[in-house]
């Protein structure tokens, strides 16, 4: 698991999240996983799921969401 290398590596090591806009759960995931292993140090966000197209817009309430949460 990422989060057992962050923790063997923390002053080499930096990773990245990946959530779904639509997850309403998605920007306290966010806030926990970052609790959990601070050495996540970005966020980005899945448009499609599978091969559904599902974000119309960057101003999606979601995107918003977790963009804020990041902030």
């Amino acid at each position: 698991m990422i989060i057992d290398c962050l923790e063997r590596e923390p002053n080499r090591l930096r990773d990245t999240s990946l959530f779904y806009p639509q997850d309403s759960q998605a920007p306290e995931k966010l806030e926990a996983l970052v609790k959990q292993a601070p050495h996540i140090v970005a966020t980005r966000f899945h448009e499609q799921r599978g091969k559904e197209s599902y974000l119309d817009s960057f101003d999606d309430q979601g995107v918003m969401a977790i963009w804020k949460k990041a902030y």
